[in-house]
């Protein structure tokens, strides 16, 4: 049945060395709201995110970048169609560049989304549609160092609030389901002169739906494309901002009465970060929920 597939849903800071490098590995993207499993019920949830970016010697020593993200979900219908989502993030930062070793841990910037959902329709006898759009916000939360300068993606924060649009549609036919979504984040100013460039994330998920031992099992895998555009600084481009990366992605999600858990893992098959300068390793997110 289509309330029993899995929706593999997304939605959707520093102390510097003199020869600290001028660009630092960041999310891709920050318009990935992970995995949001059966959109169609109220839950609560907690989720771990890890990323990982190694940037090459541009002054002295090659800079890795490691970063945990752990959130506080939620997802709540306020309507029948009206959906309310938050997510509070804890995040830990830390960078090895030679012999030097910076870590930052703190609160993140929270993630505010109201979505609609369209009532699901059929196709013959086996087709069923269901569109989702909403839009949202996220909120100047982390905390963020103003003269951090050229560390810019390690902040915890970005002290702008700025804003998300997302589109998600969905196709089930028996046990399996297609889902294919779209979130853009616009960036606005976040200091008087500096503005991140917006991104956007583009998936599209396969999974399928099968029950074993008293549990419903989903696997479920497909591509992930995520890019963000030039960073502006005193309203001109800056050099080595932009970002685009494809991903195959594939994971698990199970289910058993009110809970449900699973993994998903990102590995890059291509990848341009600041023009070659910085490289993402594979992506991990855990995820546990009570569905209400």
């Amino acid at each position: 049945m289509f309330k029993k597939c899995l929706v593999a849903v997304l939605l959707f800071c520093v102390s510097l060395s003199a020869n600290a490098c001028d660009v630092c590995g960041g999310s891709g993207t920050g318009a990935y709201l992970g995995l949001m499993p059966q959109f169609q019920r109220n839950l609560i949830g907690l989720r771990l995110q890890t990323q990982q970016f190694v940037t090459s010697a541009t002054h002295t020593e090659e800079a890795t970048d490691s970063y945990l993200r752990y959130e506080l979900f939620g997802a709540y219908y306020v309507t029948k169609n009206i959906q309310l989502i938050g997510i509070l993030p804890y995040q830990t930062n830390h960078r090895e560049e030679g012999a030097i070793s910076t870590t930052l841990s703190g609160m993140g910037d929270m993630t505010l989304i109201a979505n609609y959902n369209f009532k699901a329709f059929k196709t013959g006898e086996k087709l069923k549609h269901r569109f989702q759009v909403g839009g949202g916000f996220v909120l100047p939360t982390g905390k963020h160092d103003k003269d951090a300068g050229r560390l810019r993606n390690f902040q915890l924060g970005r002290n702008s609030f700025d804003y998300l649009f997302n589109l998600q549609y969905y196709l089930s036919f028996g046990k399996w389901q297609i889902n294919q979504q779209f979130v853009y984040r616009l960036n606005s100013l976040h200091e008087t002169t500096y503005q991140y460039g917006d991104e956007l994330n583009e998936s599209l998920q396969l999974a399928y739906n099968m029950s074993k031992f008293g549990v419903k099992w989903i696997p479920y895998g497909g591509l992930n494309y995520e890019s963000a555009a030039y960073d502006l600084e005193n309203s001109k481009r800056k050099s080595d901002t932009t970002s685009e990366v494809l991903f195959v992605s594939y994971g698990l999600q199970v289910f058993k009465n009110n809970w449900t858990s699973g993994i998903e893992v990102r590995t890059p098959l291509s990848q341009e970060i600041a023009e070659g300068q910085i490289e993402t390793n594979s992506r991990i997110t855990l995820n546990l929920s009570y569905l209400f």
